[in-house]
C-alpha cells in the first residue's frame, strides 16, 4: 500500500514468478482512492478495484499506533493488524 500526501492511496499484490531461472516480483493493482485520518479512524474510500463490490465504499479503520516504521490497526471485521514501511 503507497499513502500519498495529497490524499491518495494506491495497493498492489506483489508476487514471485521464476522467468527465464531468473525471480521476477511482479505487482498487480488491486485498489486505489482516497484516505483520509479524522479522531484515531483511517478512512479508505475505494474508487478503483479488481473487487467491484468495493467501488465507491468507505472502510474505516481504528488507528492504534503510528510510527515512522509501523502502522498498528483494527480492520472494519475487527481484526489486528500491522503494516512495516517499505522504503
Amino acid at each position: 500500500m503507497t499513502f500519498s500526501e495529497n490524499g491518495t492511496f494506491s495497493t498492489v499484490r506483489e508476487s514471485k514468478q521464476v522467468r527465464l531461472f531468473h525471480k521476477v516480483f511482479v505487482q498487480t493493482p488491486i485498489s486505489s482512492g482516497t484516505w483520509a485520518i479524522r479522531n484515531g479512524t483511517l478512512r479508505f474510500h475505494i474508487q478503483t478495484s479488481v473487487h467491484p463490490s468495493r467501488v465507491n465504499h468507505a472502510f474505516d479503520f481504528t488507528v492504534r499506533s503510528i510510527t515512522a516504521s509501523d502502522f498498528i490497526f483494527v480492520d472494519y471485521l475487527g481484526r489486528v493488524g500491522q503494516a512495516t514501511r517499505v522504503n
